[in-house]
């Protein structure tokens, strides 16, 4: 039962019927994870090339092909590599112009579930590198940052209310000993909280644990220079999608198409909810907002 519910694509019907996948068209999913998106447009007859910089998953996820061969596999391309390098990988692989470019930037719920690497609250590894290339892990930054720089972050990228308190907290803690594990790390944002008398309505570290990973990743950066990269290979009419989670993603994304529109190199832009049945259904597409732009 769990491997069913390790990957539920959001807006799965919506992304579908904006790029309308069919034989002969060519989509990139920047986000592929384990094909979630990707496996239905395969399965419509068009050719995929799927993006992603975690090489667990790409593991996985070919080991899976190899276990499912009556999939619709045969016209994927997987290449292990961050959206930012979606226009390099594209010319190099011979894949452009495409016809619509997907980036779903939410974690699966692999990650939460078994990557046990301080994505979720209980998890003993205290790492959230999406990459194992990356310089700098979150036990760093946590153990290692001055009060300054915690707070700032805490802010900056997920507009935590009570950042003070929580660098403070984290700073006078590590006096003591190192913070070693998520676990630890959401207990002590969960005290600060308690102390405060704030009762949130979700998990008190989810803004710490958003912010920190947001850091690691680079995943801000990343974004711009990814989508810089999908527009520049879209034929004329391609379809450019985004869903986001956060505030901070979407605040980018909607900037970036706002000035790409500016520029006549997009054209109107659509925003999309899941709809209440897909909400019921799987929790974790409430923040979803997908929002949609056609090159010029």
């Amino acid at each position: 039962m769990e491997k069913k519910r390790e990957h539920v694509p959001v807006l799965l019907k919506e992304v579908i019927q904006i790029l309308d996948p069919k034989p002969g068209r060519k989509f990139i999913d920047a986000t592929f994870g384990f094909g979630g998106h990707a496996r239905e447009m395969l399965r419509q007859g068009a050719q995929v090339l799927g993006l992603d910089w975690d090489p667990e998953v790409i593991k996985l996820t070919k080991e899976r092909l190899v276990a499912c061969p009556s999939a619709p596999w045969s016209n994927l391309t997987l290449v292990e590599a961050n959206f930012a390098q979606i226009e390099e990988v594209a010319r190099e692989s011979n894949f452009y112009p495409v016809d619509g470019v997907l980036f779903d930037l939410g974690l699966s719920r692999w990650h939460y579930k078994k990557a046990q690497r301080g994505f979720s609250f209980q998890d003993q590894r205290l790492d959230m590198r999406l990459s194992p290339q990356l310089p700098v892990t979150a036990l760093e930054i946590v153990n290692r940052w001055d009060y300054d720089q915690l707070n700032q972050i805490f802010i900056k990228l997920a507009q935590e209310k009570l950042a003070g308190p929580i660098a403070q907290a984290l700073v006078r803690a590590r006096r003591l000993k190192p913070i070693k594990s998520a676990t630890e790390l959401s207990q002590l944002v969960a005290q600060v909280y308690q102390r405060q008398g704030v009762k949130p309505k979700h998990h008190p570290a989810t803004k710490v644990f958003l912010a920190l990973r947001t850091v690691v990743n680079q995943e801000l950066a990343n974004l711009k220079t990814g989508l810089e990269g999908a527009v520049n290979i879209l034929v004329s009419g391609g379809k450019l999608l985004v869903i986001t989670f956060n505030s901070n993603e979407d605040r980018l994304v909607k900037q970036f198409l706002r000035e790409k529109r500016q520029q006549d190199q997009l054209g109107d832009l659509k925003l999309i909810f899941p709809s209440r049945e897909e909400i019921s259904q799987n929790p974790l597409a409430r923040s979803a907002q997908l929002r949609v732009a056609i090159r010029r």
